[in-house]
C-alpha cells in the first residue's frame, strides 16, 4: 500500500475517535429532556428555546429535575410549580420556583423550599445549591430537622458531602429531651450526630443553664463539652471552670481547671470538680476547698453530698468552723449524725479558747461541740504567760456544757496526765478543765511543781486568770515542798492549803486545818541558822520575790520549837513524799 495511503488512514482514524468522545462529552453536558407531556421549541434571536410542561423530568450531568412546567435556553432551566432536584445519594431539593444554570453548575429555589438529604430535613424559603461543591446555602431563616435535633437560624450552609450544616445568625436548637440551645454560630456535624458551638451559645434545659463560646453536644450520647471559661447554672447552683464535661444521661458535670461550683449556702473550688446532679456527690480535686456558712474545708481531694451533707477529705486536710481549725490527713463527716473523724497527725487548733490539740485520730460532734482525741499519747497545748503549757494523756474528751445562761467547754484527760511547762509541771491520773473557771481539776495521785516548789494533796484545783497560774488549792491531805536549798526543803501540811500567785511567783499560802509546817530560817545575809517546827490550826506563810519563806502567820494556839538544821533536816511531816522522780523534764517526756 502507498505510504501516504497508510499515513492518511492513521490520521482519519483519531479524528473519528476524537469525534467520536467529544460528541459524548457534549451529550453528557448538555440539559437532556427525559420526558414531558407536552413539548414546543422555538428559536429566537439565534436562541434555541424548549417549552415544557405537565410531568416533567430533565437531566443535567447526574442530576435530575421535575417539575410541573420548565424552559430551558441552553444549559439554563428555569422551572416553575412543584420543583424537584434529584442527587444521585438520595438528597432531594423541592421547590416552587427553581433558576437552574448548568454552565456553573448552581441551582436558584425560591417558594417553599425543601431540602432532603438521608433522614434530615431543611426548609426556607430561599435557597442556592451549588451541585459542584454540593453546598445549599440560604440567608433568610430556615430550619432543619434531623434525629433527635432540629435547628433553626437566619443564614446557614449545607454541606452535602460532609452533612455538615453551619448555622449563624439567631440560632436556635431544640432537642428531643427538652434541651434549648441558644447561639450566633454553631455547626451540626450529621454523620457524629453532633452539635458543634463556634461563637457565643447559651444551652436551656428545665433549671439548667449553660453559657459557653466553644465546645459540642453529641446528641446519641448526651454528652457535652464546654470550653473557654464556660458557666453552668442549675436553681441557686452556679459553676465555672477552663472546661466542662456534661454527661446528661448520667447527670454527671466535671469542671477542669480554676473550677468553683457554689449554691446560697456552700461554695467548692479546685484545680477540678466532678458532681453527679443525680446522687448529688461532688468531688473537689487538687487545692480542693469547701465552705458553708462559717466552716472552710481545705486539702488534696474533698468528697461531700450536697443532699446528706456526708463529707471526706483526704490528703492532708483542714477544716476551720469558726475559731476552731482541725487538720490531719484525712476527715471524714457525716451531715445526718453531725459527727466527724480527723485521722492522721490531727491538729485541732481554737483562737479563742486560745488551745490546740494534737492526736492521732479525733472524732468530733460539730452540733453538740464535743470531740475525743485518742491515739499514741494525745497532747493539747495552751499559751501560759510568755510560754506554752503542754497536757499530755492516753486520751483527751471535750464537750459542750450549758448551765443557766452560761455555755462553756469541758476538757477531760484520762490515765496517765502529764503536764508540762517552763514555769510549771505536773503528773495525775485524770484531769478536767472548766472553762468557765479557767479551772484544772486534777485527781488519782495529783502533784505539781512550780520552780523549786512541789504542791500535792489527794486533788488539786489550778485555777487560771489572764492565761497565767492564779491560785493552787490542794485538798484534803494538802502538802507544799518547797526546796530553799541543797538539801534544805520547807514542809507545809494542811487539810486544805491554798497557795496564791503574784505576778507570776508563789505569793502567799493559806493552810487551814491541822497545820504543820518545817521551815528554814535565815538570817539577814541569807545565812541558816535553825529550823522551826510549828503546829496550829491555820497559817499563813509569805514567801520573797525568789519564791522563798518570808514570815508565817499563825491562828489558834500555835505550839512550836526552835531546833539545829541537821535536826530540821531530819524532821519529817506525815505524808512528805518527794516525787521528783515523775516531774516531766522537757515536752518530749510527756508524748513517750
Amino acid at each position: 500500500m502507498d505510504l501516504r495511503k497508510i499515513v492518511f488512514f492513521f490520521a482519519f482514524l483519531c479524528f473519528v475517535q476524537q469525534a467520536a468522545a467529544q460528541a459524548v462529552q457534549d451529550t453528557q453536558d448538555r440539559v437532556y429532556v427525559v420526558h414531558a407531556d407536552l413539548f414546543r421549541f422555538e428559536r429566537f434571536d439565534n436562541k434555541e428555546f424548549q417549552y415544557l410542561s405537565q410531568n416533567v423530568i430533565v437531566k443535567h450531568k447526574k442530576v435530575f429535575l421535575l417539575c410541573d412546567s420548565a424552559v430551558i435556553e441552553g444549559k439554563k432551566v428555569r422551572s416553575i410549580g412543584h420543583v424537584r432536584i434529584v442527587e444521585s445519594d438520595s438528597l432531594q431539593i423541592f421547590g416552587d420556583t427553581l433558576h437552574y444554570d448548568g454552565e456553573l453548575q448552581t441551582a436558584d429555589f425560591i417558594g417553599d423550599v425543601i431540602l432532603k438529604h438521608k433522614e434530615k430535613t431543611l426548609f426556607t424559603k430561599k435557597l442556592n445549591y451549588d451541585l459542584k461543591n454540593r453546598i445549599a446555602s440560604y440567608y433568610s431563616s430556615a430550619q432543619l430537622f434531623a434525629q433527635g435535633v432540629n435547628l433553626k437560624s437566619k443564614r446557614g450552609y449545607y454541606f452535602a458531602k460532609q452533612e455538615q450544616a453551619f448555622f449563624k445568625d439567631s440560632v436556635i436548637v431544640v432537642l428531643d429531651r427538652g434541651m434549648t440551645l441558644f447561639a450566633d454560630s454553631l455547626v451540626y456535624e450529621a454523620k457524629q450526630e453532633r452539635v458543634r458551638f463556634t461563637g457565643p451559645t447559651l444551652i436551656q434545659e428545665n433549671d439548667l443553664e449553660i453559657y459557653t463560646e466553644k465546645g459540642y453536644h453529641d446528641i446519641s450520647t448526651q454528652q457535652s463539652y464546654f470550653g473557654d471559661f464556660p458557666r453552668y447554672r442549675r436553681g441557686t447552683s452556679l459553676a465555672e471552670a477552663e472546661h466542662i464535661y456534661y454527661n446528661a444521661q448520667e447527670g454527671a458535670i466535671s469542671l477542669k481547671t480554676n473550677a468553683w461550683i457554689r449554691d446560697s449556702l456552700k461554695e467548692a473550688r479546685g484545680d477540678s470538680i466532678y458532681f453527679n446532679e443525680k446522687t448529688n456527690w461532688v468531688y473537689i480535686f487538687k487545692n480542693a476547698e469547701y465552705k458553708e456558712g462559717d466552716r472552710i474545708l481545705k486539702g488534696d481531694v474533698i468528697k461531700f453530698n450536697r443532699s446528706t451533707q456526708a463529707l471526706e477529705v483526704s490528703g492532708r486536710s483542714e477544716v476551720t468552723e469558726g475559731s476552731r481549725t482541725i487538720q490531719g490527713d484525712q476527715l471524714i463527716y457525716s451531715g445526718v449524725s453531725d459527727q466527724g473523724r480527723a485521722i492522721g497527725q490531727v491538729i485541732v487548733s481554737d483562737t479563742t479558747s486560745g488551745y490546740s490539740v494534737y492526736c492521732d485520730t479525733l472524732d468530733y460532734n460539730k452540733k453538740e461541740q464535743k470531740f475525743h482525741a485518742r491515739g499514741k499519747r494525745p497532747y493539747i497545748s495552751t499559751r501560759l504567760d510568755n510560754d506554752t503549757l503542754f497536757l499530755a494523756s492516753d486520751s483527751l474528751y471535750s464537750e459542750r456544757m450549758i448551765v443557766a445562761t452560761d455555755t462553756f467547754q469541758i476538757l477531760r484527760a484520762f490515765r496517765n496526765v502529764k503536764i508540762w511547762s517552763k514555769r510549771i509541771q505536773g503528773v495525775c491520773d485524770s484531769l478536767t478543765y472548766h472553762g468557765r473557771d479557767s479551772l484544772f481539776n486534777l485527781v488519782g495521785k495529783p502533784v505539781l511543781w512550780s520552780d523549786t516548789t512541789q504542791f500535792s494533796g489527794d486533788t488539786i484545783d489550778l485555777f487560771m486568770a489572764q492565761k497565767s497560774i492564779d491560785q493552787i488549792e490542794m485538798f484534803p491531805n494538802g502538802f507544799i515542798i518547797n526546796q530553799s536549798a541543797e538539801s534544805i526543803e520547807n514542809q507545809i501540811k494542811g487539810r486544805t492549803i491554798i497557795a496564791d500567785f503574784l505576778e507570776k511567783k508563789l505569793h502567799k499560802v493559806f493552810i487551814k486545818g491541822n497545820s504543820e509546817s518545817v521551815y528554814f530560817i535565815q538570817d539577814d545575809s541569807k545565812a541558816f541558822i535553825g529550823a522551826n517546827y510549828i503546829q496550829c490550826s491555820s497559817m499563813t506563810m509569805h514567801f520573797d520575790s525568789v519564791e522563798q519563806v518570808n514570815n508565817i502567820d499563825f491562828f489558834t494556839k500555835p505550839e512550836g520549837k526552835m531546833m539545829p538544821i541537821s535536826d530540821g533536816k531530819l524532821k519529817i511531816l506525815d505524808g512528805y513524799f518527794p516525787r521528783h522522780a515523775e516531774r516531766p523534764k522537757t515536752f518530749y517526756d510527756l508524748i513517750q
